[in-house]
């Protein structure tokens, strides 16, 4: 199950893609697609703070239970972020 289950609905309703969001936060595409499958079952804090800074969400947002309502703000994204490490 993952544990960011909130992330691939959020990452859709800004219209963003897995391959544009990895771009914006500095990672390779493959670290969104295990994030949002569940694969990665511990994220750090940085990663997560900084996709849902990326995404103009709050943090927990992201962890809410599939299907939860999530409202999302019409605050912008912020044009761009450090690479993660």
């Amino acid at each position: 199950m993952p544990v960011m289950t909130n992330l691939e609905t959020i990452r859709e309703a800004r219209g963003m893609s897995r391959n544009a969001l990895a771009v914006k936060l500095g990672v390779v595409r493959n670290t969104i697609v295990k994030l949002e499958e569940g694969q990665t079952e511990n994220p750090s804090y940085h990663v997560v703070m900084e996709i849902a800074k990326e995404l103009a969400v709050d943090h927990t947002a992201l962890f809410l239970p599939a299907g939860s309502t999530v409202v999302l703000g019409t605050e912008q994204a912020p044009e761009s972020t450090e690479a993660l490490s």
